[in-house]
């Protein structure tokens, strides 16, 4: 009921029960699925778990800084959950995991909020975000550096699924080296 939080603000905070449930009735009644785990960690507010804290608080320059170190720890620490339970479920190997954030984030050493040239910015550090794919066996681990976008996922994770992407579509299969090569900018996506 609100732009940040309510009820799915405490999923990865709390727990990942959700998604197990949800994991559950999938595996019981057979249909495909689909888990969209957008647990807003590292996202403020940075509220780390102390032993996390703990970790960061007489290293980093700040406690502002130290904070968003920890939360970075437990977003990892969820997301490492997350592939242990489709391991664990035997999933792992027949799932396409697909990992990218809305924005970039520079922490302020000054405040706990962004720095400047980040977040909300059209500078490097607000616009340079991961895409990482992980699907075993079918998509070679690597590292590109021509230019993606999220807009790229689309077309990619029907292609995963065994769908055509309609005419007109916007972004490449990330997987088809060919079309990624030859991608100059984001502005070729349109």
């Amino acid at each position: 009921s609100g732009r940040h939080g309510d009820e799915g603000l405490r999923i990865g905070r709390e727990t990942l029960q959700p998604i197990r449930d949800f994991l559950d009735v999938a595996g019981r009644e057979g249909f495909p699925w689909m888990v969209w785990y957008a647990p807003m960690l590292p996202h403020d507010p940075h509220t780390p778990p102390e032993r996390l804290l703990a970790k960061y608080r007489d290293v980093a320059p700040s406690i502002h800084m130290a904070r968003y170190w920890a939360m970075v720890e437990w977003f990892d620490e969820t997301c490492g959950e997350l592939l242990g339970e489709l391991e664990r479920r035997g999933l792992a190997d027949d799932t396409v995991v697909a990992f990218v954030t809305d924005n970039g984030w520079i922490q302020s050493n000054d405040s706990p909020r962004y720095a400047p040239r980040s977040k909300q910015s059209p500078h490097d550090g607000g616009l340079r975000t991961p895409i990482i794919l992980r699907w075993p066996g079918k998509i070679r681990p690597g590292r590109v550096e021509h230019p993606v976008s999220s807009l790229d996922l689309y077309p990619t994770l029907l292609r995963c699924a065994g769908i055509e992407p309609p005419p007109g579509h916007h972004g490449i299969d990330l997987r088809d080296p060919a079309a990624v090569s030859r991608r100059r900018s984001v502005a070729e996506i349109g």
